[in-house]
């Protein structure tokens, strides 16, 4: 699905997940099999990051030759020199000469907006980056750096659980900003697999995120079970009717969703040709907007500090 107006592809693959680390052990073949099932479902859009696996998951990317896909990375907040080695080696990791979106990824207080976006400015201009984009900043944030140059895109997180960045969204809509949600599914708790109020061990990363608090755990599993009654009374699986759900929001105009097997890619197509009636919407609405409002909060989904 192609946002006409905007040009930009509603559902993007994320391959954080493909690089393995952060998100559980994956195996090169397995990463390199999603890889090839997107391509042939027609998936040929892809978020990625350097960050991701040191490397791994553009270098994956960099070798499907010839597949006329459309990639977006990005590079945390840092010294122009930094960024600029940054999409350096992006770009070779990726095998590519230009770039879709390269996003400015969270903000920091230590470094000024304009040397980056002068930069980027003019890797827009020898069309090396064809979108600017900037994620996880607010408002404020978003205005300072736009007053240097256009944003064309901001990535920021958006689930049924966590709706804190909707008025945000709404704002870059009238500004003419394209908006692309990330963790659509709230990093797993919306496919319905966990079923524990506390899965993960010790040292595992998820601890640390807002969602995963064992205050928020309680509450959020009370509210899926609710949610698989719905799935299974409307015969759609529960991660595509939440799915579909976010991509029915007239101010989310991409997803991106992290895929690692086969059966991932699969699902997306489901999606991609799923439209829930206003009814469905407006039921899971309710829910959505009654569950958001008990849960404890944080800045942002990852309880990053700035």
């Amino acid at each position: 699905m192609i946002n006409k107006n905007l040009n930009i592809p509603k559902i993007f693959i994320g391959t954080w997940p493909l690089a393995g680390e952060y998100w559980g052990e994956q195996s090169h073949s397995d990463s390199l099999k999603t890889l090839h099932a997107c391509i042939r479902e027609n998936f040929k859009s892809f978020d990625t990051s350097p960050d991701y696996g040191k490397g791994k998951s553009e270098q994956l990317l960099g070798q499907l030759k010839n597949r006329d896909l459309y990639i977006s990375t990005k590079c945390f907040t840092k010294p122009v020199n930094s960024v600029k080695k940054s999409i350096n080696n992006s770009l070779k990791r990726l095998n590519t000469d230009n770039l879709d979106i390269f996003f400015i990824h969270w903000p920091s207080t230590k470094y000024s907006f304009m040397p980056i976006m002068e930069l980027l400015l003019e890797y827009k201009e020898n069309k090396i980056i064809k979108n600017i984009g900037v994620s996880n900043f607010n408002i404020e944030q978003l205005d300072e750096i736009g007053s240097i140059g256009k944003i064309d895109i901001v990535q920021n997180a958006y689930n049924f659980l966590w709706t804190d960045d909707t008025a945000y969204f709404k704002y870059c809509k009238e500004k003419n900003i394209v908006t692309q949600a990330y963790s659509p599914l709230a990093q797993g708790l919306l496919t319905g697999k966990f079923t524990q109020e506390s899965p993960f061990k010790p040292k595992d990363h998820r601890n640390k995120m807002v969602l995963f608090s064992e205050e928020n755990l309680k509450i959020i599993y009370r509210y899926i079970s609710i949610l698989n009654e719905i799935s299974k009374r409307e015969n759609i699986q529960l991660s595509a009717l939440i799915l579909a759900w976010t991509l029915s929001k007239e101010f989310i105009d991409s997803i991106v969703v992290g895929c690692r097997q086969r059966y991932q890619v699969e699902l997306l197509k489901v999606v991609e040709n799923l439209t829930l009636d206003q009814s469905i919407i407006d039921e899971l609405e309710n829910i959505s907007e009654e569950i958001s409002v008990r849960l404890k909060k944080a800045n942002n989904i990852f309880n990053h500090a700035y």
